[in-house]
């Protein structure tokens, strides 16, 4: 986090060396923002995956482990009752079709900005 640090002793935010990265990160978009500059997230022209906001990333994603989590832990005893060959089958057929079902979605023809 050495550049970091460095970007936030350039804000002026006091003692940045003695703060967690999270810390650091956010006492920099919160002096950006004090400042009216303008926070965007990073990604490149046309990238599905781009990052179009910062806040609530991690509010989000905890959000969706434990709901994964959760509706998948119902179906534990089904996975420990089978064999662990027929659950690599089972996961197989699973993947192929997902493969087969993308492959004629029309994803590739999306356009994103």
């Amino acid at each position: 986090p050495s550049e970091l640090i460095s970007q936030a002793e350039k804000l002026g935010i006091e003692n940045p060396s003695t703060l967690r990265k999270q810390e650091i990160l956010f006492s920099i978009l919160k002096k950006l923002a004090e400042k009216n500059e303008q926070i965007t997230g990073g990604g490149a022209k046309g990238d599905i995956h781009k990052v179009d906001g910062i806040s609530g990333g991690t509010i989000t994603c905890d959000g969706v482990t434990n709901m994964i989590e959760e509706r998948l832990s119902k179906y534990l005893p089904y996975f420990k009752s089978i064999s662990p060959s027929m659950q690599v089958q089972e996961a197989l057929e699973i993947v192929t079709e997902d493969e087969i079902n993308d492959s004629i979605s029309n994803i590739n023809k999306r356009i994103i900005d």
